[in-house]
């Protein structure tokens, strides 16, 4: 039994101290955590006052918050306070000085407070009072940017001197704002009305009516007469150059006559040539003519709108478009066909 306790009280011995060491670490560790915060915060709150030096206020602003945020110590919020005076937010400089001394408490040098309550009386002198209502019940407010809380407000807003955008926002979308300017001191009352947002409401419009299928003007028949019209165009340039070659002809027939003695067998070799030329540029003439004037009668033709016609067999039969037959005659050019 004597082995068995001395056992026992050697081991509670041998945790105690591994416990001991277990506790020494994590406070240890607790202790370089602590530091590396300070040691972060002090950097924050030295950089601020550098800025603040420079004249970099909202800059100086950011790193003393951060300071005090890593390092909770009321001597930062007197430094906060100044900086926020150099930016015109009385009003917050203000609870940066009343926090202050209320954590500084008996830590506050005498002269240091009295100081500090001077300056935040000449601050309230830079402050107005907003009494700001709602028609409806749970609407959020806003002044600036900073949440007020939901309406009714149950107090009012305290606002530094100068121009302030004041909105409020309810359900469905309906809100209300207003943009004022307050000297200090002032106590301005503000009442939004909640208006909902108007709705585009969707027009009815007709349907939009298909364009009605006009005929084109250039219908099957004006491009036969366009077709035709090329070709007599075209004859006539030839029947010109074969008249041409017929009037050589012609000269040469005549010479062949005058020629003394004359020659039989060249005098009715000009005269078949100056006959076939002749023919020839007859019937291209023609031709041309015959073109000419058909495509001149299909241009001035009107279209008529004539109902199918009933086939054989009781059914409608679309009727064909004009048509024409074109065919060579002795004397020139035969156009026949319906239009």
């Amino acid at each position: 039994m004597k082995r068995s306790w001395l056992l026992s009280l050697t081991l509670w011995s041998l945790a105690l101290h591994v416990s001991a060491q277990d506790e020494n670490v994590q406070d240890r560790a607790r202790e370089a955590d602590a530091l590396a915060v300070e040691t972060e915060a002090s950097a924050h709150f030295s950089q601020g006052v550098e800025l603040f030096r420079e004249g970099a206020y909202r800059a100086a602003l950011v790193e003393l918050q951060r300071a005090h945020e890593l390092s909770p110590d009321y001597r930062v919020l007197f430094n906060i306070g100044q900086t926020q005076l150099q930016l015109g937010e009385y009003v917050e400089a203000i609870k940066a000085f009343e926090a202050y001394l209320v954590q500084g408490g008996a830590a506050v040098d005498a002269q240091r407070r009295t100081d500090t309550e001077k300056e935040m009386a000449q601050l309230r002198k830079r402050v107005a009072t907003l009494a700001i209502t709602v028609n409806v019940t749970g609407a959020e407010v806003y002044v600036d940017s900073t949440f007020a809380g939901k309406s009714p407000l149950s107090a009012t807003i305290p606002v530094s001197v100068g121009r302030h955008r004041v909105y409020a926002q309810g359900d469905a979308g309906a809100n209300a704002s207003i943009v004022i300017d307050v000297a200090g001191g002032d106590l301005k009352e503000i009442a939004l009305d909640l208006v909902a947002p108007v709705r585009e409401v969707a027009q009815f419009k007709p349907p939009t009516q298909a364009p009605s299928s006009k005929r084109s003007w250039f219908t099957p028949r004006k491009r036969w007469a366009v077709g035709l019209l090329a070709g007599s165009a075209a004859l006539g340039v030839t029947a010109g150059i074969f008249g041409f070659l017929t009037k050589q002809s012609h000269d040469r027939y005549q010479d062949a006559l005058k020629e003394v003695p004359g020659s039989r067998s060249q005098i009715a070799s000009a005269r078949d040539d100056m006959q076939l030329r002749g023919l020839i540029t007859d019937g291209l003439t023609g031709a041309a003519l015959a073109l000419g004037v058909t495509s001149l009668v299909l241009f001035v033709m009107k279209d008529k709108e004539t109902a199918p016609a009933a086939g054989p067999t009781g059914k409608n039969v679309k009727g064909k478009g004009p048509t024409l037959q074109l065919s060579l005659v002795p004397n020139g050019l035969l156009a026949r066909g319906e239009f």
